[in-house]
């Protein structure tokens, strides 16, 4: 099985997303840092930060924009790819929380947002729009 469980915080913003195939394929990047805390033999508290590439497929996807510092969780798969004798990895969305930061005047309901995860079929119509921002 190949399944990938991250929480974490946007530390590169969603671009214009990438399309392929005449138009029926969008790829949206971006990228997440998790933070994993422990302490050391010294009993001093120590973070380790990982930045992971996340790739979203799909029409519902592209018009997600994701900025710097939203945290979110998500759920993929490791996707590895070769390119000039060099191997990447990054995560392939399979579907995505995003649960902005609190501002005074939103309550928690607005802060959390579900987003569908794409249907991955030919034709662009299959898969659901992504819903509206609020800022």
């Amino acid at each position: 099985m190949n399944k990938v469980l991250l929480s974490g915080y946007v530390s590169q913003e969603t671009g214009e997303p990438i399309i392929m195939h005449e138009g029926r394929t969008y790829l949206t990047k971006f990228s997440l840092a998790t933070v994993e805390s422990y302490k050391d033999k010294n009993g001093n508290w120590q973070e380790d930060v990982t930045f992971h590439n996340i790739e979203m497929w799909g029409k519902g996807y592209a018009k997600l924009k994701l900025n710097k510092g939203d945290y979110v969780e998500l759920e993929g798969r490791i996707k590895n790819t070769r390119s000039n004798n060099k191997y990447f990895h990054a995560i392939r969305l399979d579907g995505i929380k995003i649960i902005r930061r609190k501002k005074t005047n939103q309550t928690a309901a607005d802060n959390q947002q579900e987003v569908p995860p794409p249907v991955f079929e030919d034709t662009v119509d299959a898969v659901p729009p992504a819903p509206e921002m609020k800022d």
